[in-house]
């Protein structure tokens, strides 16, 4: 009885070893984006917390901006925030949860910032800037200009 209950303790330790080294299954979120030809963004349909957002997508910004009166904040203090080098930036640090397509960043740092000049560029409606921190989340991030499509793609080993 006891050279049984062992055994299957081996071939059970096996099994879960077995389990634990195989490759997660790949996750994909598949977004449209619409491009202003003028000004040459990509724009996505975003969540924070939960509320739709117009979302800039710019691949060579180090951080998730988003708009102070998206996040709830009336005023920021005059306090100047720098996030990368040589960069800039009056802003508050803000934890929200960032809903792209079907992922959700829960708990997610991101820099609440008066928009108000960039909606004068970009248009009213802009709520925020989606950067390389919330891009760097997804293994693969495939922009499909003929289907006006982003691909976010997670796990499942080489993407």
């Amino acid at each position: 009885m006891r050279r049984g209950i062992q055994r299957c303790l081996r071939v059970g330790s096996m099994l879960l070893a077995a389990t634990i080294a195989l490759p997660l299954p790949a996750a994909e979120t598949t977004v449209r984006f619409a491009r202003d030809a003028e000004l040459g963004v990509i724009r996505i349909e975003a969540r924070v917390d939960g509320d739709p957002v117009v979302l800039i997508v710019d691949t060579g910004a180090t951080r998730t901006l988003i708009a102070a009166d998206v996040l709830g904040i009336r005023a920021l203090p005059p306090r100047v925030a720098r996030p990368a080098p040589g960069v800039r930036i009056a802003g508050l640090p803000r934890v929200t949860n960032l809903g792209i397509g079907d992922r959700t960043l829960r708990d997610w740092s991101v820099l609440a910032v008066d928009f108000s000049a960039f909606r004068e560029v970009y248009g009213a409606d802009i709520g925020g800037i989606i950067g390389q921190d919330a891009l760097m989340t997804f293994d693969v991030v495939e922009i499909d200009n003929r289907r006006g499509q982003i691909v976010f793609r997670s796990g499942g080993g080489d993407g």
